[in-house]
């Protein structure tokens, strides 16, 4: 027989992927995509769940109930963690707080975190998109643990957030760096080597465990050279962590969708630096008032110039691509005054600039918006078509 597990599924499932407070909260204060505070309200729960905070508080103050000791525990454990002091973030055996997705995802995907989750980081992963961590999701529920859910151990791994009491090694994801919050706990770099020692057992393991399944139970083993506690494998379609595993699986969905967004714009302004680059490069032969120039100085984008230096003669500017993504850069070598203007696809204005004599400016034209740049000097004016996306 199947032991009861806390907290109900029910919860979990609401908590993550339903009508989560944290969302009640955000589309009261609409603090959500209009879309997507759209769907908060239209949700089926609304009507049940989606009262002002202070509405339901008076409610429950009418029958007051005996705090479970769970609470007091979770409470306790709270109020140690609110006096510990951390490395400053972020760090590989850290374990933090994602509120929520960076900005203009959630408007994106249509879709925003129903409830904070928390990641233990494992490392930087430049491989993987500018700015992405790996690591794995971290939940509180350890009744629900399996075979590969790591959990901390007082005293080894203190002081912890109760809500990540436990590492889902069977559930790695990329964070961006701009979403980590604060820090919920730090293992030693011994503790996070057996969490990469369990998360390579998952990763190898060819055949079941001969260990009974026994939800609700804990137990140590062995993983590589280290000993963990985690709870037993999974059984039949009746017990009740496979469903649980998909809840986390999905709440995990929201971070993968987010840094695939990450590695799509990275890989979009990989291929607008290319095509400036190129266009840089045929200037001289489209645009007869430029020549080529020496190089000088490196500009303040960083880095030389990598596709070599232009003149405007007749108005005595230098143009200069350089840096990561590229900039152009204009110095301006006479002893006048030059305005240049940076002009949108629809032809009005997008910025304005003064360049005063020996003075340097430092352009990004990789905006969608920009198509055109034009200088004005002493009567004279060069105009440049910028480059268009696809």
């Amino acid at each position: 027989m199947i032991p009861e597990l806390s907290p109900p599924i029910e919860a979990i499932e609401r908590r993550h992927l339903g009508l989560a407070d944290g969302l009640i909260a955000r589309a009261e204060a609409h603090d959500l995509p209009r879309d997507v505070e759209g769907k908060v309200r239209s949700h089926p729960d609304w009507t049940a769940y989606g009262v002002p905070l202070e509405t339901a508080e008076a409610g429950l103050a009418a029958r007051p109930l005996p705090m479970p000791e769970y609470i007091k525990e979770a409470i306790e454990r709270r109020v140690r963690l609110a006096r510990a002091r951390f490395d400053p973030p972020p760090r590989p055996g850290q374990i933090v707080r994602v509120a929520r997705l960076p900005d203009g995802h959630e408007a994106r995907l249509g879709a925003a975190l129903g409830s904070p989750l928390h990641v233990l980081l494992d490392g930087p992963a430049p491989e993987a998109g500018p700015g992405l961590w790996y690591g794995w999701l971290c939940a509180g529920e350890t009744d629900y643990a399996g075979w590969f859910d790591f959990v901390l151990q007082d005293g080894e791994d203190e002081p912890f957030e109760p809500d990540a009491a436990m590492v889902q090694v069977w559930n790695p994801v990329h964070v961006p760096e701009g979403v980590l919050g604060p820090v919920e706990a730090q293992l030693s770099p011994a503790r996070l080597a057996a969490v990469r020692a369990l998360a390579a057992d998952c990763l190898t393991a060819e055949a079941g465990p001969e260990t009974p399944p026994l939800p609700g139970r804990v137990a140590l083993r062995r993983a590589g050279d280290f000993w963990v506690a985690t709870g037993t494998p999974l059984g039949g379609e009746s017990d009740p962590r496979h469903r649980y595993q998909a809840v986390y699986a999905q709440a995990a969905d929201a971070l993968r969708l987010s840094s695939a967004l990450v590695q799509e714009d990275a890989a979009e302004a990989r291929g607008r630096s290319w095509r400036l680059r190129e266009w840089f490069r045929g200037l001289a032969g489209r645009v007869p008032d430029l020549s080529p120039a020496p190089l000088a100085a490196p500009m303040a984008a960083g880095g030389p110039a990598d596709t070599g230096a232009l003149r405007w003669t007749e108005g005595g500017l230098r143009l200069e691509l350089a840096g990561d993504p590229p900039r152009l850069g204009m110095v301006n070598e006479s002893d006048q005054a030059a305005v240049v203007f940076v002009f949108r696809t629809d032809g009005l204005p997008l910025d304005r600039y003064d360049l005063r004599p020996a003075g340097r400016l430092d352009l990004d034209i990789l905006s969608e918006d920009a198509a055109r740049l034009r200088a004005e000097k002493g009567g004279q004016a060069l105009d440049l078509e910028l480059p268009q996306g696809d």
